[in-house]
């Protein structure tokens, strides 16, 4: 009876062990992600449907609402923890294929996705994700150019992601070579996204910086996660 298991265990040692750090292989699948990223994708679903079905001026809803939203922390802490995952301690993390893997699987399909909502447009239907289509041609193309900057209605998630995929690379070296320093790190990026936060809900700030670029879409109002 106890020979499976022992086999068992030796076989999930020697995974651990060939996917150490500069191994080059795989590191083990976290199975604690499995469970994480449903209950975000749930948060999404309650979010959207709070927005469209419940009553506008109810205290009950509008407080699961709030805290729905917690779903777009937790899947940029969750994007955030699986990239540094692979890639903290790897001598041979190449940032080239890195940034290539992420513009074919995330912008490439980002890209497609907008202009198909932007030809939506042209069919007459209407959304948080269509723009208007009315005015010179002129104006009609750069409505088009800012949905491909700013992601249209809930795209703008990936507009963030973009963001940290481009300073991903700097943040992979920092902490490589911030051994024994991390805990501060936190504890600085904690005390920052409070900074933040307390500047956005009380102060009101919006940087704004063009067009439909706010706090929403910049990867500084997330730093923390």
């Amino acid at each position: 009876m106890l020979t499976p298991v022992v086999t068992d265990q030796a076989q999930r040692d020697r995974v651990v062990v060939t996917s150490a750090p500069g191994a080059g292989a795989a590191r083990p699948h976290a199975d604690e992600l499995d469970v994480v990223r449903p209950a975000a994708s749930l948060l999404v679903i309650v979010t959207h449907a709070m927005q469209m079905f419940a009553p506008a001026g109810s205290v009950f809803y509008g407080a699961i609402l709030l805290g729905s939203q917690a779903s777009r922390h937790i899947f940029f802490f969750v994007s955030a923890l699986v990239l540094m995952y692979q890639a903290y301690d790897r001598p041979r993390w190449s940032v080239w294929s890195f940034w290539g893997r992420r513009f074919s699987s995330i912008v490439v399909p980002f890209v497609i996705w907008t202009l198909l909502y932007f030809l939506a447009a042209f069919a007459g239907l209407r959304g948080d994700t269509i723009p208007s289509v009315t005015g010179t041609p002129l104006q009609v193309l750069t409505r088009a150019g800012v949905q491909l900057v700013t992601g249209p209605g809930h795209l703008y998630f990936v507009i963030v992601l973009v963001q940290f995929y481009l300073l991903f690379p700097l943040l992979a070296g920092i902490l490589n070579r911030a051994r024994g320093w991390h805990l501060a790190i936190v504890g600085v990026s904690l005390a920052a996204q409070v900074g933040l936060t307390v500047a956005l809900h009380y102060g009101h700030l919006n940087s704004l910086i063009w067009q439909d670029i706010n706090a929403t879409r910049e990867v500084t109002s997330y730093g923390f996660y």
